[in-house]
């Protein structure tokens, strides 16, 4: 996911003429590859602070980013754009997770005791969201606390049963996948394809949690 230094691999297997797709998450030098499949992840970041800002009166929130990821960037970047100008809703604090439980549950702990004002959490992807549960669950405030991630997985589903998560923005990697799959056999039979193929998201909550599958990935 280091969108900036796969660079690199990217330019030899364009001299090798070696056809690149990239599927999931972005790379800076997008010219060098032959497609992109990704889920739009900016569309994630959108869909939850839409949802936060249907429900709450107001928050203080916390983000945990990965920064060198682009689709992390991306999903950050549209919850922030999507919460700005709405007052009494702020961001008190943010902190590096790497997108790992382990690296999200003692960022989120620092945090928590330097804003103890805050009521939300936003993560960029589902393991952040769940190491922020167990710093909340350790802090004794997990039930005063609005969290979010970004993935549907079946993990992130079943908390979002058990009232642990606020919710869950679901990517579909099935879709993504197989669409990356036909475009390797359209550039293999010498036929051109698009340049990026973007993948809609779904927010997944209490409300419609029964419409996926709980064991498994939509």
């Amino acid at each position: 996911v280091e969108w900036i230094s796969v660079r690199e691999g990217l330019e030899e297997a364009k001299r090798a003429g070696v056809p690149v797709i990239v599927v999931d998450t972005p790379v800076m030098n997008s010219e060098l590859v032959a497609c992109s499949v990704v889920s739009n992840n900016y569309q994630a970041g959108v869909l939850c602070a839409e949802h936060l800002l249907r429900n709450r009166q107001s928050a203080n929130i916390l983000l945990l980013e990965h920064v060198t990821a682009r689709s992390g960037y991306e999903r950050i970047q549209g919850f922030r754009d999507t919460i700005s100008g709405h007052e009494g809703f702020e961001i008190v604090g943010r902190g590096e997770s790497d997108g790992q439980i382990e690296n999200a549950m003692p960022v989120l702990s620092e945090l928590l005791k330097q804003h103890p004002e805050a009521d939300t959490v936003m993560a960029l992807n589902d393991p952040s969201a769940f190491g922020a549960l167990a710093a909340l669950e350790d802090a004794e405030r997990l039930e005063s606390f609005f969290v979010y991630g970004v993935d549907g997985s079946p993990e992130a589903k079943a908390l979002v049963f058990d009232e642990l998560m606020t919710g869950t923005c679901a990517q579909f990697p099935y879709r993504v996948a197989s669409t990356a799959a036909i475009q390797a056999y359209t550039i293999l039979s010498g036929n051109p394809v698009e340049h990026e193929i973007v993948i809609p998201v779904e927010l997944i909550t209490q409300k419609n949690l029964y419409l996926y599958d709980v064991t498994g990935w939509q």
